[in-house]
């Protein structure tokens, strides 16, 4: 009986750990995910500035995808 009610007690607290986390997670994921964009952008464009033979090179790149995707 002991262990089935410490075992229970155990189990809520996992849960309600589990649920705090990913309560957090779907808050700060979203902003996390703008702020490695932001990071990735800024430093592209730190390197396009510092090299305009790049600059001009890149201006041309086209990237087409499949439309089957």
């Amino acid at each position: 009986m002991l262990f089935r009610e410490v075992f229970a007690g155990w189990a809520k607290r996992v849960r309600v750990t589990n649920a705090v986390a990913l309560q957090v997670a779907m808050q700060n994921e979203p902003v996390a995910g703008q702020m490695r964009v932001a990071q990735f952008r800024r430093d592209i464009d730190a390197q396009l500035d510092a090299d305009p033979q790049l600059k001009k090179i890149f201006a041309t790149v086209k990237i087409t995808l499949p439309t089957d995707l």
